[in-house]
């Protein structure tokens, strides 16, 4: 179990930058592993009210952000997710 969580995770780590569910695989990955590990499950509990504050902060941002602002996060998003995959692409292929 440890290995396909850990391979879960590390697929959704790629595919937070190509086209694909990759959040939802990180966390299935670690719902396996932390299953099976106590100390990652109480790391993970003491991380949620941070990645919870975290969230809201950004989501109070992104409501009060122009449509500019929004355009211009969405497009440097898709230039990062581009380089990566660009890089991704040049690493396993040549």
């Amino acid at each position: 179990m440890a290995v396909i969580g850990a391979l879960l995770v590390v697929g959704g780590v790629v595919l937070l930058f190509v086209p694909g569910p990759g959040l939802l695989v990180v966390v299935f990955g670690l719902a396996l592993l932390v299953g099976i590990s106590a100390g990652l499950a109480r790391a993970l509990d003491r991380s949620e009210p941070v990645v919870r504050w975290w969230a809201a902060r950004a989501k109070a941002w992104w409501s009060q952000a122009s449509i500019a602002t929004r355009i211009a996060t969405c497009a440097f998003g898709a230039g990062i997710a581009g380089v990566a995959v660009y890089g991704a692409y040049r690493l396993w292929i040549g």
